[in-house]
């Protein structure tokens, strides 16, 4: 979702009404610059490669942007009237591994919980 009008903090705390959807594990955002807002709701397995996906796009769009209107280089993750940055550290050019992703605990416990078993991040 774009809006040339730009981004204000009222879209972030009306995130779950513009979703649309219900998001009982949270909604990931990115909000690099202004005129640029992207949801999604936290559904499942899918997460971990969601957040560094996103991340990746999140600070392209943040570093092309013009630096007065930068907004936030990480992904946010807005779960029970709170929002809470979500970081990846990316893998070493070369490696497979996919990056390893911080937040908080109750984020990393959430992250856990959607993967496999016998793996965690």
């Amino acid at each position: 979702m774009t809006d040339p009008a730009g981004f204000t903090c009222t879209h972030l705390l009306r995130a779950a009404e513009i979703l649309g959807r219900p998001a009982p594990h949270g909604i990931l955002v990115m909000v690099p610059h202004e005129g640029f807002l992207m949801m999604q709701a936290v559904d499942g397995p899918e997460l971990e490669w969601s957040v560094i996906g996103y991340s990746e796009v999140t600070l392209q769009h943040h570093d092309g942007a013009p630096e007065a209107a930068r907004l936030c280089s990480r992904v946010l993750w807005i779960h029970e009237d709170r929002i809470e940055s979500v970081g990846v550290t990316p893998a070493p050019p070369g490696s497979d591994a996919p990056g390893v992703i911080s937040g908080s605990e109750e984020f990393v416990r959430l992250l856990s919980a959607f993967a496999p078993p016998g793996q965690g991040s």
